[in-house]
C-alpha cells in the first residue's frame, strides 16, 4: 500500500514505509547476515535532526537482520539496491517504542531516516573478495559442528552450471552419487574445506562457487587445493561450482599432558547410554604396530597407557576410540613388543562394560577400605608415570571415602606410620572392615602422596601444605609431612614457616641433612625477602 510515506513494508500494518529518492543499480539486494555500509540522517517528524553519519563523515556498518539496529532498519535496508537512497518512516513499534531514546528521541516517536546504501559484504563471501562464495542448499541437523583437528567425512561433486543453485532434492541426488572422502580438519589437505566445514552441521549441503579475481589467477591455489583445479589456468573469466555434503565426523582431541600432539585420540563411536567414570571399567585395548599387543585395562597394570585410564572415564558402553601415540607416550612393554624402528603407535580401545562404584555414603567400612586402596594404587601408578595431576586426583578420591571417619576419629587412634604407600590397601580387608591401624595408615599415606604429587605441579604448593597439615593432625611425628610442608611453604615464599617446619624435622631426626640445608636456605631467602620489601617501601614512601 502506497501513502505519502511511500510503500508499506509491513503488509498493511502501517509500521514501516519506504519512499525511494534515488534508484539503485542492478537487481541484487543484501541478504540476512550481510554486513551493510550506509550513510543516514535521522529526523523527527518536525524535521529536527537527532543523528547523522553524514555529518560525522563516517559510513555506518551493521549486520542485516541480526537485531543490531531498530526493526525498521532491518526491514527497510533489506529492500534496497546498491546506490539507492530512500526515506524510511518508522512508527514507534519499528523504532524506539514507548520508552524512546532520551534525551533526543521522545517516547512513542515516529522517526524518519534518509538512508543511502553504499555496499555490502555478503555473508556467503568467504574470502572478502568474491573469490569463494557459499550458499546453503539443505540445512544440517542439530547445532553441533566439527572443528580442527576432527576427522570429517564429506562428499564433493562439481556442477556443470556454476551460475544456478539446484533444488534441494536434485542437489541431494547429485552429491549422494559421489564417493565419500575423509580428511582431518586443519591439516591443510583442503584449505577450502578447512574454511567451510567448521560452519556446517551434520547432513548439511552447500554450494560453493569459485571465480577468478585477476588475470592468470582463476582460483587461488590455496583455496582450490583438495577440491578441483581449473582445466585451463589461463581462463580468467570461468567459474566453478561444487556441492559439498558433510556426512559426519569423529571427535579428535590432543590428550597428551603437554598438548604436544604425542597422544591424539579419535572417538570413532560414542556408544550407548551414559559414560562410565573409569572406575572398575573393563576395556579391551589393542596397541598395534608391527607387533600387536592385546591387554585388558586394569588399574594396577603398569603396561596400560595412563591416557586410557583417563579416557575410559568418558566412554559409554560400546564406545570406541583410536589413540595415535608417539613412542615416548606408550608403555615400555608395548615398545619392546613392537621392536626397534617403530616411530608411531595406534592404540584402539572399545568399552565392553563398566560398573560404577556405589556412593561413599552407601558403603560399609570394608568397601570404603577396598575402593580407597584401589584409588591409591592407581595414584601410585600415575605418579610413577609422571602424571602428577591425575595422581593427585586419585589420592584425593581415596580420601573422600574416609572423610567422615577421619573427621570423627579421636587423635590417639591414628597410626604413627609415615609409609610411602607401597602396600596395596584393601587387598586383605574382610567383610567386618579394616582395623583402625590399617585404615589410619591408608588415610595418612594418601595425604602424604597427594602432597608429593601437588609439589610436582606448578600451582600445587598451597594444596600440598594443606595435605601435609591434614597428615600432621593424624600423626604429629611424620617426618615426611613436616618436610613436604616445609617444601610447600618455601614455594609459597613463607620462609619463616618453612624454617619452623624444617626445624621440626631436625627435632625428630637430628641427623637429617636435607632438613639442615633447608633451614639455611629458608633463612637466606627470608633475609633477601625482607631486604626486597625494605627497598620497595623506601621507594614508595621515601
Amino acid at each position: 500500500m502506497a501513502t505519502d510515506y511511500g510503500v508499506d513494508l509491513t503488509n498493511g500494518e502501517g509500521k514501516c514505509f519506504k519512499r525511494i529518492i534515488t534508484e539503485g543499480k542492478g537487481s541484487a539486494m543484501p541478504q540476512t547476515g550481510d554486513t551493510v555500509s550506509v550513510h543516514y540522517t535521522g529526523t523527527l517528524l518536525d524535521g529536527s535532526v537527532f543523528d547523522s553519519s553524514v555529518e560525522r563523515g563516517e559510513l555506518f556498518t551493521f549486520e542485516l537482520g541480526q537485531g543490531r539496529v531498530i526493526k525498521g532498519w532491518d526491514t527497510g535496508v533489506a529492500t534496497m539496491k546498491k546506490g539507492e537512497k530512500a526515506m524510511l518512516t518508522c512508527k514507534p513499534e519499528y523504532a524506539y517504542g514507548a520508552r524512546g531514546s532520551p534525551p533526543k528521541i521522545p517516547p512513542n516517536a515516529t522517526l524518519q531516516f534518509e538512508v543511502e546504501l553504499f555496499s555490502w559484504k555478503s555473508a556467503a563471501d568467504l574470502t572478502d573478495d568474491g573469490c569463494l562464495q557459499k550458499y546453503v542448499v539443505t540445512k544440517g541437523a542439530g547445532w553441533r559442528k566439527p572443528r580442527a583437528p576432527y576427522r570429517v567425512k564429506v562428499k564433493v561433486v562439481q556442477l556443470d552450471d556454476a551460475g544456478a543453485t539446484p533444488a534441494a532434492d536434485e542437489a541431494e541426488t547429485l552429491v549422494d552419487a559421489a564417493e565419500p572422502v575423509s580428511l582431518t580438519l586443519g591439516s591443510g589437505a583442503s584449505p577450502t574445506l578447512d574454511m567451510v566445514l567448521p560452519e556446517m552441521a551434520e547432513g548439511e549441503v552447500v554450494r560453493l562457487v569459485a571465480s577468478g579475481v585477476s588475470p592468470g589467477h582463476y582460483l587461488r591455489p590455496q583455496l582450490a587445493a583438495g577440491i578441483h583445479m581449473p582445466d585451463d589456468p589461463n581462463d580468467e573469466t570461468a567459474s566453478r561450482a561444487y556441492l559439498v555434503k558433510l556426512l559426519g565426523w569423529a571427535k579428535v582431541e590432543d590428550v597428551s599432558a603437554d598438548k604436544d600432539g604425542s597422544l591424539m585420540a579419535e572417538f570413532v563411536a560414542e556408544g550407548e547410554g551414559y559414560a562410565g567414570e573409569g572406575e572398575g571399567a573393563e576395556v579391551l585395548a589393542e596397541a598395534s604396530s608391527d607387533a600387536p599387543l592385546v591387554f585388558d585395562i586394569d588399574a594396577a597394570d603398569p603396561n596400560v597407557p595412563a591416557v586410557l585410564d583417563t579416557l575410559a572415564r568418558s566412554m559409554a558402553k560400546g564406545a570406541e576410540l583410536v589413540v595415535r601415540a608417539a613412542p615416548s607416550a606408550v608403555p615400555d612393554a608395548v615398545r619392546e613388543a613392537a621392536g626397534d624402528g617403530v616411530d608411531a603407535f595406534t592404540i584402539t580401545a572399545s568399552m565392553l562394560a563398566f560398573e560404577n562404584e556405589p556412593y561413599e555414603t552407601a558403603m560399609n567400612e570394608a568397601q570404603k577400605f577396598e575402593f580407597a586402596g584401589k584409588r591409591k594404587a592407581e595414584g601410585n601408578r600415575l605418579y610413577g608415570a609422571g602424571d602428577y595431576a591425575r595422581a593427585a586426583e586419585k589420592y584425593a578420591k581415596a580420601l573422600k571415602y574416609f572423610k567422615a571417619s577421619a573427621t570423627d576419629a579421636a587423635p590417639d587412634a591414628w597410626s604413627s606410620s609415615d609409609d610411602e604407600g607401597d602396600d596395596e590397601g584393601g587387598a586383605d580387608a574382610d567383610a567386618t572392615g579394616p582395623s583402625a591401624d590399617e585404615k589410619n595408615n591408608l588415610i595418612l599415606t594418601c595425604h602424604l602422596n597427594e602432597a608429593a604429587s601437588q609439589l610436582k605441579l606448578a600451582d600445587g604448593a598451597a594444596k600440598a601444605v594443606a595435605s601435609c597439615s591434614a597428615a600432621l593432625q593424624l600423626d604429629s611425628t611424620s617426618l615426611k609431612a613436616w618436610f613436604r610442608r616445609a617444601q610447600g611453604n618455601m614455594a609459597l615464599h613463607e620462609y619463616d614457616a618453612a624454617e619452623a617446619d624444617f626445624a621440626k624435622v631436625l627435632e625428630l631426626d637430628p641427623e637429617n641433612k636435607a632438613a639442615a640445608k633447608g633451614i639455611k636456605r629458608a633463612k637466606a631467602f627470608a633475609v633477601k625477602e625482607k631486604k626486597r620489601q625494605k627497598n620497595l617501601y623506601a621507594k614508595m614512601f621515601g
